[in-house]
């Protein structure tokens, strides 16, 4: 089953126009297609010159762009609200001209490490024509909490990182006119927030896009499609009247593959709207030969909803989704039925060029280059730009989507309950993960785990729910149980460099990392063995420079012995897979190595190659895969049809 959510903090991956002038051969634009008319499956095929899949504006929606030209100003004394940088007269000496997105590493040479207050500035031309009706502004990402003023008005604020928020910004916007938007970023972190501290330098500003978009004042609110391989869609949708009468609407809906735009199923049905109230209804559509999604063939469809009042169209939208279910059966990993091994990497969204700004372009060359070494996993520390999902999505790449929150992080619930809202509408995304590598030493700190982990579950039971544990708490019988309601064991551990680099032991044999890997994980089996185990983070640090003082430990020869060895001890039933740490190297605050570049990555910052083939090796690996067990009866626990 799919559920597709679009709430108003969430408006992104949606094609804002009435589906009747929508062009049913164009649903992703600027890329090629091929369809395999015998096995009636559609592929995407891939070039240079792809453009990512984004809203396309028509006739009951209008939407305008904000990124690009904008000015900055950093404020490391943090005096702007005292000194005005939000007024139209505010003095501009001092600004510098940025493109956004842009972090604060981008805006200003030599200050990728700045951990502070940065402000941006830009005015704008309204449309007189969007006179009397409802504006939105949403920022994609805002790090770590930004607070934005319209004309000298404060509109609103967030305080979730890495992810949407939406304004309703009618009131505030001048149209016909000239408008000043300003915003004050500040990315600074304490124990309590989140994202945590440490584990990777955190970029702050406007990191992703910022856009407007129009609505009718009776306009959709929200929209839940529920969505089973052989069966059918239940639509779910949210119709808002934001007018003092009452009045009725009529809902349609048209489920069509995203490629070909060939319509699969449709339904109808009406709702009365009270003054000033929002109402839900729900439509059910028959869709038995629709295709499912999985990484083999990511087929994707399009939900397509028009809101009528009185025979005129008052608002549309559509969201792109996949058929496709998730679940456990003892042991076993199970997709759409299938048994599921998970082979792929931990990526940072960091780039040289951009920093944690959005960068589509290193995105699509990183998953294709994963999905070509055998991959078929990515996990992420904290929520990605919506263009990495959507390459997931149409890629056919699994995705664990992990809060960035720290045991006691405030408002851990509503940011989880954020992230979940907002990436929903990708089939790609299997699983929610709640934290990585607490100190589960501590019983407060298991209970914080149990709680959210329940509540992803509560939020979404269509998909897994996880935490992540690090060898020094799971590997520790005393600390049990520490994995009691999470749907699959997810274990951090690195053997191999404890004993060779921190235990200095060069002549250390990886062979017993092996055997390290076989006995621990045995024994997580024997205490949990209804549950399947995933390695999320095994791998090995490697830095030329620092070989010798480490007795040539970390060498780029010695990552590739260490993964192929702990690969080995990952064959076992009841083991579902294991993803390595990391795909490239990335900035974080020195630490063990006293350097400002994490030293595990598979490629370097800038995605070149360390040499002694760890990549080719790796890919031998992957496409040997590891043995997939046949299913025997029915899945028995743990069925997710899948939240979008």
């Amino acid at each position: 089953m799919i559920l597709i959510k679009l709430r108003s903090l969430r408006p992104l991956g949606v094609i804002a126009a009435c589906f009747l002038s929508f062009a049913m051969g164009n649903a992703v634009a600027g890329v090629p297609v091929d369809v395999d008319a015998v096995k009636g499956t559609a592929r995407v095929l891939y070039r240079e010159q792809w453009k990512p899949w984004k809203p396309q504006q028509g006739e009951c929606r209008a939407r305008m762009d904000l990124a690009g030209q904008w000015l900055f100003c950093a404020d490391p004394l943090d005096q702007g609200v005292k000194e005005g940088f939000m007024a139209e007269s505010h003095d501009l000496r001092g600004w510098r001209e940025v493109t956004v997105p842009c972090g604060f590493g981008q805006c200003v040479p030599g200050t990728d490490k700045y951990s502070g207050v940065g402000w941006y500035r830009k005015e704008f031309h309204a449309p007189e024509s969007w006179q009397g009706l409802r504006v939105c502004l949403t920022f994609e990402a805002v790090n770590n909490s930004a607070t934005v003023w319209l004309n000298n008005q404060p509109v609103g604020q967030s305080e979730y990182a890495f992810l949407p928020f939406q304004l309703d910004i009618t009131s505030a916007l001048r149209c016909g006119q000239t408008n000043l938007l300003v915003v004050r970023a500040d990315n600074r972190r304490s124990p309590a927030g989140i994202p945590y501290p440490g584990g990777w330098y955190h970029d702050g500003g406007v990191l992703r896009g910022v856009h407007m978009e129009t609505t009718g004042m009776v306009h959709l609110d929200d929209l839940v499609v529920v969505a089973t391989p052989g069966k059918g869609a239940t639509v779910k949708v949210v119709v808002a009247n934001g007018v003092s009468q009452g009045t009725s609407a009529n809902i349609q809906v048209q489920i069509a593959e995203a490629v070909s735009g060939k319509t699969i199923a449709s339904t109808a049905g009406s709702v009365e709207l009270g003054a000033k109230k929002s109402s839900e209804v729900s439509l059910v559509a028959a869709a038995p030969e629709a295709v499912a999604w999985s990484p083999e063939n990511p087929f994707l469809y399009m939900a397509k909803i028009a809101v009528t009042v009185d025979d005129r169209a008052v608002d549309a939208t559509s969201t792109r989704f996949g058929f496709r279910t998730i679940e456990t059966k003892g042991t076993q990993l199970l997709l759409n039925g299938k048994p599921l091994r998970i082979l792929g990497f931990n990526r940072h969204e960091d780039t040289v060029a951009t920093g944690l700004a959005r960068n589509v372009e290193v995105a699509r060359d990183d998953l294709r280059r994963m999905k070509s070494m055998g991959a078929n996993f990515l996990r992420i520390h904290y929520p990605n730009d919506a263009d990495t999902l959507n390459l997931c999505d149409e890629l056919g790449m699994l995705v664990m989507a992990e809060m960035p929150a720290g045991s006691g992080s405030e408002h851990a619930g509503k940011y989880l309950a954020q992230m979940i809202a907002r990436s929903c509408n990708h089939p790609s995304v299997i699983s929610w993960s709640v934290s990585n590598e607490t100190d589960e030493q501590h019983r407060r700190v298991v209970e914080w785990n149990d709680r959210n982990v329940q509540l992803a579950r509560s939020l979404d039971p269509t998909r897994l729910a996880v935490h992540v544990s690090e060898r020094g708490r799971w590997a520790n019988p005393a600390n049990h149980p520490l994995f009691t309601y999470d749907d699959v064991i997810c274990l951090n551990g690195y053997p191999s460099e404890l004993a060779r680099i921190w235990q200095k032991n060069p002549a250390y044999d990886f062979q017993k990392s092996r055997q390290y890997w076989e006995q621990a994980l045995a024994e997580i089996h024997r205490r949990y063995p209804d549950k399947p185990i995933l390695v999320t983070e095994f791998g090995y640090p490697t830095a030329t420079a620092m070989q010798e003082t480490v007795d040539g430990a970390l060498g780029a020869q010695m990552q590739g012995h260490a993964i192929e060895a702990e690969f080995g001890a990952f064959r076992a039933p009841y083991v579902c897979g294991a993803l390595i740490w990391c795909w490239a190297d990335h900035p974080w605050p020195k630490r063990a190595y006293k350097v400002e570049t994490s030293p595990y990555g598979i490629f370097t910052r800038d995605r070149q190659s360390k040499g002694a083939g760890v990549e080719d090796i790796i890919a031998r690996l992957y496409k040997g895969g590891l043995p997939v067990r046949p299913v025997t009866g029915p899945a028995t626990n743990n069925t997710k049809e899948t939240q979008q």
